[in-house]
């Protein structure tokens, strides 16, 4: 295998890891010894790792300790276009800020669909670290709020604050910036099964 480092892409059969290895093939035993159900898909040494990390930020998994994974929840479209970028580079040693900042013609297709994610992701980036400021999980990032208990505590913030009239300690401008945050964590866990994914991870991190 050579020296260079290959991005890769990897399926458990329920979600996908993208990551960088000299030789993906052996990394992918690796990664069995813990997800025996994970294969190989595809690896190209003409793309950037960082470059579709960025693109497909939005469907990104988080660790229970809150920290960036490499794992993906990805549906058909998304592994077309990795495989395709895999194959011919498109656009591949390019920020992709510079890609798709700017305003592109809305006729639909490919291109749009990318434009409209990597600028959802952009929006999901400003929740990534962001911090709990108060009560019992003060200090928290939000992202490492996935046992049940700590879900019921986001749950039960979003129900007073909805209440008529809302309870005096969720008023004022903060609660509404804490509310939205709260929204958009409890939709990415129900989009995506975070208590069948704990084999990605051991003490909090990814292996």
């Amino acid at each position: 295998m050579s020296k260079n480092k290959f991005v890769y892409l990897m399926s458990d059969g329920c979600n996908y890891k993208i990551g960088k290895s000299q030789d993906p093939d052996k990394r992918v035993l690796e990664l069995a010894t813990a997800n025996p159900n994970i294969e190989l898909i595809a690896y190209s040494d003409i793309v950037k790792e960082k470059y579709v990390h960025d693109l497909f930020r939005s469907k990104r998994l988080f660790s229970p300790s809150g920290k960036k994974s490499e794992w993906f929840s990805l549906d058909e479209r998304d592994v077309a276009t990795i495989l395709r970028i895999f194959e011919t580079g498109d656009a591949c040693s390019e920020d992709p800020n510079k890609q798709y900042r700017g305003n592109i013609t809305w006729g639909g297709g490919e291109d749009a669909r990318l434009h409209g994610l990597y600028h959802w992701g952009n929006r999901v980036k400003s929740n990534e670290g962001w911090k709990i400021k108060f009560g019992k999980y003060k200090g928290r990032k939000l992202v490492s709020m996935q046992s049940k208990e700590e879900i019921d505590y986001i749950k039960y913030f979003i129900t007073e604050f909805r209440k008529k009239p809302r309870p005096r300690w969720v008023q004022g401008e903060w609660a509404g910036h804490v509310y939205n945050r709260f929204c958009w964590w409890i939709g990415e866990l129900r989009n995506r099964d975070y208590q069948a994914i704990q084999c990605y991870f051991r003490n909090g991190e990814e292996i």
